[in-house]
């Protein structure tokens, strides 16, 4: 058994508009775990512009919980921010 395999490699999100990936940053987008440490992640284009993959540059552990963070700060390539802060626990 690989104790050490990756439980998230990448996260892909879908967006109803076209993205822009300057927006993003330490600070828009984070990855907490349950102790509130920011997770080292990097952001890049996914499929189309519509979609971003964060990939998460550590291993996380089993049996425990995670949320990601996106902020306000995030935006479309029209200039739009999102309307709310987006978090999600997994």
């Amino acid at each position: 058994t690989d104790t050490n395999a990756k439980i998230v490699q990448d996260i892909n999100i879908s967006f109803s508009e076209e993205i822009d990936l300057n927006s993003f940053s330490a600070n828009s987008v984070q990855v907490i775990d349950a102790n509130g440490l920011q997770i080292s992640n990097s952001v890049s284009q996914g499929t189309n512009a519509n979609n971003v993959i964060i990939s998460l540059n550590v291993l996380l552990s089993y049996n425990a919980s995670y949320q990601l963070k996106l902020s306000t700060e995030v935006k479309s390539k029209a200039g739009k921010n999102l309307a709310s802060e987006y978090l999600k626990s997994f």
